[in-house]
């Protein structure tokens, strides 16, 4: 933990360094830059593919494999809440032996904890900024076996931070270029458990770090790509495309 704790002190430092030598520039008021996840009251709407490969137990330690897809609507009520809901189909193997496809739903939430404004140049047409974000969910999910019946839950908090940069639309020649883009890394902590063939399951390891990026586009299109690895052999990987209305 010491270890993760020393690689994000140095990692910010070139960051707030950049941002005390900036020239020229318009730094936001902390009223204007704070909590902004989305504009209030937008609606986004796309669909999520999901890839996991975990261990569980059950009795003994097991291999899972998950592929998930679902159908996505996101709401930001407030400028630092972004609420999320998804449901789809969900597909398990264990050990090799592949389940039946089952229903997959999940809920989530981001909260906008803290800004800072690297960068707001009128001149060069982009902000910049880091965000420190907390993002939590609950997903449940089944896919059943010709022998046993599976199920399991996911809770999930996601300690982010983020990197934004946003460009005015007057600077932006092509509509498939990004009007902002982010890359985010961060820490998960995960709590799962389930039951199969009448045992209960739970996870083998419930920590992992996270790395993610996503684009917005001028015609409202975001994608969106998100890996989680908690071990070498355990990962998670999420992909997905939506649109603002």
């Amino acid at each position: 933990m010491k270890s993760i704790v020393y690689w994000f002190a140095v990692l910010s430092i070139p960051s707030l360094v950049l941002a005390d030598s900036m020239s020229g520039t318009i730094l936001h008021s902390p009223q204007a830059a704070l909590f902004k996840l989305e504009r209030p009251g937008t609606w986004s709407a796309g669909f999520t593919y999901e890839r996991e490969h975990r261990k569980i137990r059950i009795t003994n330690v097991r291999t899972i494999e998950a592929q998930r897809l679902r159908v996505t609507l996101d709401h930001a009520p407030v400028p630092w809440l972004a609420l999320s809901a998804g449901a789809g189909t969900a597909v398990a193997e264990i050990d090799g032996r592949e389940g039946e496809y089952g229903l997959d739903l999940r809920f989530g939430a981001r909260i906008g904890v803290l800004e800072h404004v690297l960068e707001d140049s009128p001149v060069r047409g982009r902000t910049q900024l880091i965000r420190l974000d907390a993002t939590g969910d609950y997903r449940w999910a089944g896919s059943n076996f010709s022998n046993a019946d599976f199920n399991w839950q996911e809770w999930r908090f996601m300690p982010s931070v983020t990197f934004l940069q946003k460009l005015e639309k007057a600077y932006i020649s092509h509509v498939l270029y990004p009007e902002s883009t982010a890359l985010h890394a961060g820490m998960v902590f995960s709590l799962m458990d389930g039951r199969y063939d009448g045992s209960s399951i739970s996870e083998h390891r419930n920590f992992g770090l996270r790395l993610g990026t996503d684009a917005r586009f001028l015609n409202g299109w975001t994608v969106y790509a998100d890996v989680i690895t908690y071990h070498a052999s355990e990962t998670s990987l999420t992909a997905g495309l939506k649109r603002q209305f």
